[in-house]
């Protein structure tokens, strides 16, 4: 994960609930669909409350709470209630079209990503994450919808809200696939902290010499990544998501980047300057405004820009070398 983003399915949290709450009662009272381990129903009521939460405690609770039962209920017992809560919190029949036998609105996976405030993958935050549904044949596109618990292993958390995270393809399913992020702790969109950062560097020069020879030493520089330290879930988001080795593909974007705002900095000083001798002839600029317009880039808003973590951070290490 590179961004963080809290507040991703505030929109649609009340919808949601509404629609997992009825598939859970659905169940609870009419035993549909019907289950064939008699295990079944208890266990969904006692995680009822942390399956319908946005919280990563109650999440990880309910996991401990079903990993209890496989020594209990034996090998076959077992597949026989995680194929019941398959059938249950049913993520297919989510993914493709809205269920119409429940008592409440139709909702499948396009209502619920329409509702979404990321518009780039959190996972490596070069990838859009849009939502586009002209109507119901035609027309559509969403970001996959990644399980950070995976449903295989933990199908009772396949429509939980908080274990739902809009990103790429190449992040869900080239990349992450199936691993178990229960097991392995990784960097939780909606839950961490933002702890992995973006720097430029040269092989031998420190950033003075870099700033001072830049047109010469480009084509040497490299952008790495940071993990916060002592931060595992970082380290390990780095690897499964290859983030290194993807964001090397990005160098000249990078380099590019920050050429063109020393550039606007050289620009800016010396229009500072020329204006600062003729105090009657000063203009009345928009330093920040022309920055952001000529950059097309607003670092405040860089969760929104695919490779906008990359810029705001290689903004803020060349900002503090070219500010007195």
């Amino acid at each position: 994960m590179i961004i963080s983003m809290p507040d991703t399915w505030k929109h649609a949290k009340d919808e949601h609930k509404a629609y997992l709450s009825a598939i859970i009662q659905n169940f609870i009272d009419h035993d549909i669909p019907k289950a064939q381990s008699p295990h079944s129903k208890n266990f969904v009521i006692s995680v009822r409350r942390a399956i319908l939460s946005n919280s990563r405690r109650q999440m990880e609770w309910s996991i401990h709470k079903l990993l209890h039962h496989r020594p209990i209920l034996g090998a076959a017992n077992y597949a026989l209630l995680i194929k019941d809560l398959k059938k249950i919190f049913n993520y297919s029949r989510f993914r493709d079209k809205p269920h119409s036998k429940l008592p409440c609105p139709p909702w499948n996976a396009y209502d619920l990503c329409r509702k979404s405030t990321l518009t780039t993958c959190p996972y490596c935050n070069y990838n859009y994450a849009h939502t586009v549904f002209k109507d119901k044949k035609t027309g559509k596109l969403r970001p996959t919808l990644d399980h950070f618990y995976p449903q295989s292993l933990y199908p009772h958390l396949g429509l939980s809200l908080a274990n739902l995270i809009p990103s790429c393809y190449s992040c869900n399913s080239s990349l992450k696939g199936d691993e178990d992020f229960f097991k392995t702790q990784h960097l939780h969109p909606f839950f961490d902290r933002e702890a992995i950062s973006f720097a430029c560097a040269h092989p031998t020069l420190d950033l003075p010499r870099v700033l001072a020879e830049f047109e010469k030493v480009r084509d040497q520089l490299q952008i790495k990544l940071e993990s916060a330290t002592g931060c595992i879930r970082s380290k390990n988001s780095i690897g499964i998501f290859a983030l290194t080795e993807r964001y090397e593909k990005f160098t000249k974007e990078a380099v590019d980047f920050i050429g063109g705002y020393l550039a606007l900095e050289s620009l800016v000083g010396n229009l500072e300057t020329a204006t600062a001798k003729n105090p009657g002839e000063r203009l009345n600029l928009d330093i920040p405004y022309i920055k952001s317009h000529v950059l097309r880039f607003d670092a405040q808003y860089y969760r929104g820009y695919p490779l906008g973590k990359m810029f705001a951070d290689l903004l803020n290490q060349f900002n503090r070398r070219t500010k007195p």
